[in-house]
């Protein structure tokens, strides 16, 4: 049984004129019966509206039913076409080190995750270490230095400094006229005084094939450090990340089995991001840096020497130095 009522409430604003008998209206409309249910218009209406809705659900359906399975076919053929394209382009080498880059990727982000290591090159000490007739070799860099300064900034006949740039103070600077340092190549190796500062002299000369890019040697003094603690400084990648506002990343990748356990030497390949001032890419370098402390002969030798680590490939946007070298001699 179904009953429609319409009350006269709602129509009281519009009815105040009809006096007081009639201000309160109300049709009841009442379906007591399915004799009465066809007579009425209402329930035509209903009939015809139940009949249409299912009509367009059933439409709907079937429309939405063919749009995803013609978005899901074009998807599937899209993906097929691209597969089939780059297996074209792409031949074995290239997939080889496609799966190699992405093995490093995974093995850098996910350090605690265990991933096969079949196809991975790792670091080879034996090769690239750097050797230690390379450190002894570099243990007679003070003696020549002390040989370049006579060649190069001493006079040669009064014995006394030659003016490279400025004149510093508490240094007796050679007054001679005509008179030039020995700038013999046997004893100089090209190399040119460029800059002297308080406490420091400076050298450059020409790095070969480098297309007009310097090398530079400086010698320099301190005299309230002493050269454990300088050392301490330039090995210490953690202290350095607090004093230097430019080393956006420095951390040690990994270290010489040979040297883990000694407190004399040890060999270390570092990463270094540099921060580069807006308009250009930042820099980082990969480098493998050995010291010793030789306590007979007085001497603490640095050397970094930039090599190539799996662990720590390019980064997009990232310019990677390939050609940085240096050397530290500290008595």
């Amino acid at each position: 049984m179904y009953t429609w009522k319409l009350s006269g409430y709602a129509l009281k604003r519009f009815n105040n004129g009809y006096g007081n008998n009639i201000s309160k209206l109300a049709f009841v409309l009442q379906h007591c019966g399915p004799r009465t249910q066809g007579r009425g218009k209402l329930g035509s209406y209903r009939r015809r509206i139940s009949s249409w809705f299912r009509e367009q659900g059933t439409q709907t359906a079937q429309a939405c039913k063919k749009q995803f399975e013609f978005v899901a076919a074009q998807r599937i053929r899209r993906y097929i076409q691209i597969f089939h394209l780059y297996t074209r382009i792409w031949d074995e080498v290239a997939l080889r080190e496609f799966m190699r880059l992405w093995r490093l990727r995974l093995a850098k982000n996910a350090k605690n995750f265990l991933i096969s290591a079949a196809g991975v090159s790792m670091y080879n000490w034996d090769r690239d270490r750097i050797s230690d007739e390379e450190i002894n070799r570099y243990n007679r860099e003070i003696e020549g230095i002390y040989t370049l300064r006579d060649s190069t900034v001493v006079c040669t006949k009064c014995h006394l400094r030659i003016v490279i740039d400025t004149r510093q103070p508490d240094i007796k600077y050679c007054k001679c006229s005509g008179v030039h340092p020995s700038d013999s190549s046997e004893n100089t190796d090209n190399w040119q005084p460029f800059i002297e500062r308080q406490d420091m002299l400076i050298w450059r000369k020409v790095e070969p094939n480098s297309g007009g890019l310097f090398a530079y040697k400086v010698y320099g003094s301190f005299s309230d450090v002493t050269a454990e603690d300088f050392l301490q400084v330039q090995i210490d990648v953690d202290y350095r990340k607090q004093w230097d506002p430019t080393a956006q990343e420095l951390q040690i990748i990994e270290t010489d089995p040979k040297y883990k356990s000694s407190v004399n030497h040890s060999t270390d390949v570092i990463h270094w991001e540099m921060i580069w001032p807006k308009l250009f890419s930042n820099r980082d370098y990969v480098y493998q840096r050995r010291w010793i402390i030789d306590r007979e002969k007085g001497l603490v030798v640095i050397v970094s020497r930039v090599t190539e680590h799996p662990n720590v490939p390019e980064k997009k946007g990232i310019y990677r130095y390939i050609k940085k070298s240096a050397l530290i001699v500290n008595i």
